[in-house]
């Protein structure tokens, strides 16, 4: 038996080799399959799209705030991979009295960086788990000084929402010196007029969970008649993970399409 402790201090027995997980986090999910363990994910969320060759048969177990529990349950997981922000509470604690659960919290690279890790010492993954650790590191640790850049990041439409100063999101943009000027934490939610306010050099919107389109900017450009607007990849700008290993050079590219303002 050992005793680890997840990313929010919790201690969990690992009590022999695990054969049956849920994971009830896309961008985890994505990493287990990753990881070799496809053969061993029992259960994942419907929002757990990828890998796209995986998802069509794959068990859902409903929402990442919407868990049939029941279905879970009935799945006999001997582990269950969730996350503090984007599952809920309630769910988790429900589930983690039947099951082992490891509750991710991840707002930086370094954050996904031990998590890689420690699931690939959990799962019997190391070597794959470093492969994967060490491209994502090196790459963030390559990317080159540029010129800062004022941004805000929409990721919901009515009402007008935004990753605040805390997320992920915001570290990810700040890899490639874009700085986001919301203060607030979390996803407040805010009036284009607080926006104005703030004066960005750029408004991302992004594709995911609210999927913005063209009309969105044709919108917004009448309220920002000089601010750049544009479309972005909501899964490679807030999934961590393995998604991480194409993110540095889709943020250069974007940086680049940009320009300095």
């Amino acid at each position: 038996m050992s005793i680890i402790y997840d990313q929010i201090g919790r201690s969990i027995e690992i009590n022999k080799p695990i054969q049956r997980i849920v994971c009830v986090v896309p961008s985890l999910t994505e990493l287990l399959y990753d990881l070799g363990l496809g053969s061993k994910i029992v259960g994942q969320t419907k929002f757990c799209l990828h890998p796209k060759s995986e998802f069509k048969n794959a068990t859902k177990i409903g929402g990442t705030k919407t868990i049939q529990i029941d279905k879970v349950k009935n799945l006999k997981p001997d582990f269950v991979l969730a996350n503090k922000e984007e599952n809920t509470q309630d769910q988790i604690e429900e589930i983690a009295s039947f099951c082992t659960v490891y509750v991710s919290d991840i707002k930086t690279i370094d954050d996904t960086l031990s998590l890689i890790i420690e699931l690939g010492k959990i799962l019997q993954v190391e070597e794959k788990a470093f492969q994967i650790h060490s491209v994502i590191k090196n790459d963030f640790e390559s990317i080159p000084t540029m010129p800062p850049l004022r941004c805000v990041y929409a990721i919901w439409y009515n009402p007008w929402m935004f990753a605040g100063k805390d997320t992920f999101i915001s570290h990810l943009l700040n890899t490639v010196n874009v700085q986001n000027v919301v203060s607030v934490n979390r996803y407040p939610s805010l009036s284009l007029e607080e926006i104005k306010e703030l004066n960005p050099d750029i408004i991302f919107l992004s594709s995911e969970p609210y999927p913005f389109k063209e009309k969105h900017i044709l919108e917004l450009k009448e309220v920002f008649k000089s601010t750049k607007i544009k479309l972005v990849d909501g899964e490679l700008l807030s999934w961590y993970g393995s998604r991480l290993m194409y993110s540095k050079e889709y943020l250069i590219q974007l940086r680049a399409s940009i320009g300095n303002n």
